[in-house]
């Protein structure tokens, strides 16, 4: 990021990157379900909600908020209703261009599985569990549709990008199922962590 000091002219300014993702905001057709869905999912706090239940704030760290969450017009809901069933909207927006799926990162695979069960018991379980390599990942559906990604690194940045490049990433770029009950039982049980990450990968 750019510090105060000299002054460089603006023309001649480099191009630098952003330096952070700031937010995302979604359309919900039930504000209090999304928010509910996310407050338990990620375990995310309310910062702020409006008073007719249209709309939301929520964040999980420092930031003022990552995630806004805003109702949408009831024509807009009574539209998508028509689409048919709710699975048969998710097919129909996959069929378009748009956001495929947002992601979160847990830091460390304890925190990442025992979120996991917290939310199994509440009946919310992923529709795909995936082991990409340089991380563990388990995609759900939210209230409304959107995919989300909770994941965990399991190698450092440094590798995961190593492993980017490397044969095995080019011979299989998306990964190996695992079953996360299994995976439960195996960290329970002691087994290494490294194995644990390594499962399913070939």
């Amino acid at each position: 990021m750019h510090k105060l000091g000299k002054r460089i002219p603006l023309d001649e300014m480099p191009p630098v990157p952003v330096y952070k993702l700031s937010h995302i905001v979604l359309r919900s057709a039930d504000v209090g379900a999304a928010r509910d869905w996310y407050m338990a999912v990620i375990n995310a706090r309310m910062v702020f909600e409006a008073d007719d239940g249209m709309g939301c704030a929520l964040t999980f760290d420092e930031e003022h908020h990552r995630l806004l969450i805003v109702g949408m017009p009831e024509k807009d809901v009574a539209a998508q209703r028509g689409l048919g069933t709710f699975f048969q909207q998710i097919d129909k927006r996959r069929a378009m261009s748009g956001l495929e799926h947002i992601s979160f990162t847990y830091d460390g695979v304890g925190v990442w599985l025992a979120n996991y069960k917290r939310c199994k018991k509440r009946g919310i379980e992923p529709v795909m569990c995936v082991n990409h390599g340089p991380v563990l990942s388990m995609y759900y559906l939210d209230p409304d549709g959107n995919s989300v990604e909770i994941q965990t690194d399991t190698m450092p940045m440094d590798q995961a990008f190593e492993f980017m490049y490397s044969d095995a990433f080019a011979d299989n770029p998306i990964g190996a199922p695992f079953d996360p009950d299994e995976l439960c039982a195996r960290y329970e049980a002691g087994t290494p962590l490294r194995e644990i990450a390594s499962t399913g990968w070939e």
